[in-house]
């Protein structure tokens, strides 16, 4: 299967892209939630299962999440995170998160 992150096209608003290619957008797929924000290193190089992220990298990704869904609360456009989904994989090879807020 073809990696959709590899790379990621622009499918939904980004809210924010990193010079290494750290992409925080809002997800095509809100579940039950009001919407989530989809975590992910676009190309080759995040092109990694978790095992092979460091706890560092795991940690820069909840932060970029959690710091864009936290202005998203202040400007009232969502009300808390309701959590921080970093197991549940639609590509387990290529591993991402998704913060999801109400």
């Amino acid at each position: 299967m073809k990696c959709p992150f590899c790379p990621l096209l622009r499918l939904s608003p980004w809210c924010l892209q990193t010079d290494d290619g750290i992409i925080v957008a809002k997800d095509l797929n809100s579940k039950h939630y009001k919407y989530r924000l989809l975590v992910v290193g676009s190309g080759r190089k995040w092109h990694l299962p978790i095992q092979l992220y460091s706890e560092e990298e795991i940690d820069r990704f909840v932060d970029l999440g959690t710091a864009i869904a936290r202005r998203h609360i202040k400007q009232g456009r969502a009300t808390r995170i309701a959590e921080i989904d970093k197991k549940h994989l639609k590509y387990p090879d290529h591993w991402h998160l998704q913060i999801c807020v109400v």
